[in-house]
């Protein structure tokens, strides 16, 4: 089992290295002993550096951001971390972070690249190692704790996405998961849980996103989130001042894969 995930982990990582060096982008190889946060202190790892205090980095964006003026387009395969203590497959207090930043190109042209980043990395390692893939999805699958939901569900072999990604607005999926029954479930301070419908704006947890993406049974970009529950760092839409260049692509048995956004250029 550990051999096929390593090896697997070799041919997706150069399928990704493939795809950026074929459009032209610089790898680059940012520190991971920085004295900044970027994705907030709650999940920061703390230590002294001879004295000073630092962390490790929770995201090489910012390096990134400085490399576009000399280099253009960069990316970087390397470490991030995050102190969430969490035994769920969608946290990890260590992971291998694939992160780009590009100089000039539109939100649509992000998505379009996006789509197709996707289905070539997956072309690329389903040509060639396909049998493999299968193989170690099944052998994973089969030994997620009992008490876990995934574990009750199917794994069927793995299938190249080919269809257009949906493009749905954050209001839209509000829209739908009150349409389709889907609550949002609140956990109080005092410990009582409320479910009840999504207010406009809220933002959507796992749970009842993992629930709708599901439902809808196809890769779907969520796009536009408020202002108020994103970065400060994400640029603003031009016909909504209100909302963000920001997606998310989610994948149906999944959940999220990619979070990414417009970059804010003029304060």
């Amino acid at each position: 089992r550990t051999s096929i995930m390593l090896r697997m982990r070799c041919y997706m990582t150069q399928a990704f290295r493939d795809f950026f060096y074929s459009k032209g982008f610089i790898e680059v190889t940012p520190p991971t002993l920085v004295q900044t946060q970027v994705e907030g202190g709650s999940t920061l790892f703390p230590l002294q550096y001879f004295g000073e205090d630092a962390y490790l980095t929770q995201s090489s964006q910012l390096y990134l951001e400085t490399c576009l003026p000399s280099l253009g387009s960069v990316f970087c395969i390397m470490p991030s971390y995050r102190a969430e203590k969490s035994s769920t497959r969608r946290h990890l207090a260590e992971f291998t972070h694939v992160e780009a930043e590009i100089p000039f190109l539109t939100f649509e042209e992000l998505l379009n690249l996006l789509e197709e980043m996707v289905k070539d990395v997956c072309k690329r390692v389903t040509d060639k190692h396909l049998d493999l893939l299968n193989h170690g999805r099944q052998i994973n699958h089969s030994l997620w704790p009992n008490d876990m939901p995934e574990a009750k569900e199917e794994c069927p072999n793995f299938k190249v996405p080919t269809e257009d990604f949906v493009r749905l607005t954050h209001a839209d999926a509000i829209k739908y998961c009150n349409e389709h029954g889907i609550k949002n479930i609140i956990e109080h301070d005092d410990g009582t849980i409320e479910e009840r419908e999504f207010k406009d704006g809220e933002d959507i947890s796992e749970a009842p996103e993992r629930k709708m993406i599901d439902m809808i049974g196809k890769p779907v970009f969520l796009i536009k989130f408020p202002a108020d529950i994103k970065s400060f760092y994400m640029s603003k839409c031009k016909d909504a001042k209100h909302l963000t260049e920001s997606v998310d692509l989610l994948m149906p048995g999944v959940g999220e894969i990619i979070g990414g956004s417009m970059r804010e250029y003029n304060y």
